[in-house]
């Protein structure tokens, strides 16, 4: 008698279909993709601001992630930062080399070191005439730069008996016209301490107006045309119109305020003060609506276009607020002393200086690569795929003749 072979059934196939999509499915994790910028894999979805990568000025090495860098005489001391919108480069002020470092938005490279004057401590990019304004602390005059060669083209000078020292600078984006806050030498003594305005065409002083003891901070709001200034010292913020050039409003009863950000989709200013909070300030009604807390003595504040977060940078750390809610929402470490920051719009990235480190950590605001997303693609196709052979296994089961008795 012919031994007969068992065949097996539809339902055995079909079970050995599902269990090899299951193993497939189980294996989706070991074959994700490195993220691109940051080096390891993720299941979150959504913006989740990180340190991709950190920029060791010293030596121009580019590492992974967040590298902390402990403080070392003589080395690299960033602060300000600008993005310059026409070339895709971060600007960078170097206070220990009296250095502007130009970096590619697209390499991360240093692509150039500017000499200025001594210390400098802000750098801002004006889009209407193509120019980078740097502020030079312990010198008594603004440098120049034009972004297309990467040089100083033209230096101003503030004033003289008393020398005045540029610290902040903010640019009216629809005049051009440079806002530099400057301390006087002797403003220790008196109240001498000035914002100058910079005509944009000339690179000459149109005005100046008398602040507060100690300017820290500056912002320009392009829905009301005003600039704010910060008085250090004199806890207040001044609000200048730029049509006039004059001081329209005080808002007083802060905190030591420093550094200032504007948010173009509330209209509101954020504004640093001691020890630990950031002000938030109506920019229609120039009103304190609301005060949040962040870390410890906050330095520096950059605004994120994607979500309309503020990145604030602290003694340690910085502190995420979302500003539809004005609560924090991250805390990100970075190196030590972070300063500056200021955001890539091409490439959605922060860059936050870290002054004792010196070092550029860069925070990647792009949503995370998450194999959720694809164990969903996978396990439509592989059920496509089982149900497609169940089909022709059934079909082919009827054409077949009987097995023979």
């Amino acid at each position: 008698m012919m031994r007969r072979t068992r065949t097996p059934s539809i339902g055995t196939r079909a079970i050995w279909l599902l269990l090899i999509s299951a193993a497939v499915l189980l294996l989706l994790p070991l074959t994700e993709p490195q993220a691109a910028l940051g080096g390891s894999s993720s299941q979150e979805t959504g913006p989740t601001p990180r340190v991709v990568s950190t920029l060791i000025l010293a030596n121009g090495t580019l590492v992974t992630g967040n590298a902390v860098l402990p403080e070392k005489p003589g080395a690299p001391d960033p602060l300000g930062m600008a993005f310059d919108t026409s070339n895709g480069n971060i600007y960078v002020a170097d206070k220990n080399s009296n250095e502007v470092l130009a970096i590619s938005g697209s390499t991360n490279a240093i692509v150039g070191r500017l000499m200025v004057g001594d210390q400098p401590m802000a750098v801002v990019y004006d889009p209407v005439n193509n120019r980078l304004y740097v502020a030079n602390g312990f010198d008594y005059f603004v440098s120049v730069i034009d972004p297309d060669t990467n040089s100083v083209v033209s230096n101003i000078t503030l004033g003289v008996s008393p020398f005045y020292y540029p610290v902040a600078m903010a640019v009216d984006s629809q005049s051009g016209a440079v806002y530099v806050a400057a301390s006087a030498s002797l403003g220790f003594l008196t109240n001498l301490d000035h914002v100058f305005v910079i005509d944009q065409e000339t690179n000459s002083i149109v005005a100046n107006i008398s602040v507060g003891y100690e300017p820290f901070g500056m912002a320009y709001d392009p829905t009301s045309g005003d600039v704010y200034v910060s008085s250090y010292f004199h806890n207040a913020v001044s609000v200048i119109n730029s049509t006039t050039n004059k001081i329209v409003a005080s808002l007083t009863g802060l905190s030591e305020p420093s550094a200032i950000g504007y948010d173009p989709m509330n209209g509101c200013l954020y504004v640093a003060q001691q020890p630990n909070t950031v002000a938030v300030i109506n920019g229609t009604t120039n009103r304190l609506i609301e005060t949040v807390s962040v870390g410890s003595n906050p330095y520096g504040i950059s605004y994120d276009p994607t979500d309309g977060s503020m990145f604030v940078t602290d003694s340690e750390n910085v502190s995420i607020i979302d500003s539809t809610t004005n609560s924090v929402v991250g805390s990100l470490e970075v190196g030590e002393d972070p300063a500056g920051a200021t955001f890539d719009t091409s490439n959605q990235l922060m860059y936050v200086s870290n002054a004792a480190s010196g070092t550029i950590s860069i925070i990647s605001t792009a949503p995370v690569a998450s194999y959720w997303d694809d164990y969903v693609v996978a396990g439509a196709v592989i059920a496509l795929v089982t149900v497609l052979v169940m089909v022709w296994v059934y079909r082919r089961a009827r054409t077949l003749p009987p097995p023979a008795a």
